[in-house]
């Protein structure tokens, strides 16, 4: 026995560099407008536009291999060529005094993102960034009580289900998020403040689905992750 490896599968691909590797570069602009209403209130909205060259990411071939006596499928960091981005952010912020002064104290707040990118170098439709989503959205409110030391918040995230191209090889699906957290905390004193957290407070199951497409065969690995919820209290004191 030699000790050098046999054939494998795009899903079990070795991973090894590339000395061919070049830095990627970006060329991008930012737009953006803010609006005040009141005096803690405030809407802004953000366009935003990239341009990426030399695009990194990581490519699976069969290849040959010094460790190998057949060829072997090898994951390596790759330049992949142009990508494009463009997007809208936008964001709002609104105390209730700013509108009714004798209301409570209460602050909403809201975000939603849209995007849009493509990789020139990939067929589409799912020749997108994997880090730039079609849309995302977060919403939030913060209550300080007037009759006694106590904050309260809560704040929601949303992403959707999204297929992303990793390379001609593989994609992957990403299945949608939820997140929903609270938070509390009653300061007895300017030196002493007791809070609570709850995270994740509804339990939740995402999942991940690779699929390689290696000469017309279809691999499909799927992998799921339940997230439970976590409930932290703590005591704050300054000496």
């Amino acid at each position: 026995m030699n000790g050098l490896c046999g054939p494998n599968a795009a899903e079990t691909a070795d991973r090894a560099g590339n000395p061919n590797l070049q830095a990627e570069r970006s060329l991008g602009a930012n737009l953006s407008y803010e609006h005040g209403i009141g005096a803690d209130s405030q809407i802004s909205i953000e366009f935003f536009v990239r341009e990426i060259d030399r695009l990194i990411g990581t490519d699976i071939k069969r290849e040959d291999v010094s460790w190998a006596t057949t060829q072997r499928f090898v994951a390596r960091p790759t330049n992949f060529g142009r990508a494009n981005v463009f997007g809208v952010d936008m964001e709002a912020q609104l105390s209730l005094r700013d509108i009714w002064q004798t209301a409570p104290r209460v602050e909403l707040r809201g975000n939603i993102n849209l995007g849009y990118s493509k990789i020139n170098s990939f067929p589409g439709p799912d020749n997108r960034l994997s880090n730039q989503l079609p849309w995302q959205t977060k919403l939030g409110i913060t209550y300080d009580a007037k009759e006694w030391p106590l904050r309260f918040s809560a704040d929601a995230n949303w992403t959707p289900s999204d297929w992303v191209r990793s390379n001609l090889t593989q994609r992957v699906f990403y299945t949608r998020k939820f997140d929903f957290a609270m938070s509390a905390s009653w300061k007895f004193t300017k030196d002493v403040r007791l809070s609570a957290n709850l995270d994740n407070l509804f339990d939740r199951t995402t999942g991940r689905v690779d699929e390689y497409l290696v000469n017309q065969e279809l691999v499909s690995l799927q992998e799921n992750k339940t997230t439970f919820r976590k409930v932290s209290l703590r005591l704050e004191i300054k000496l």
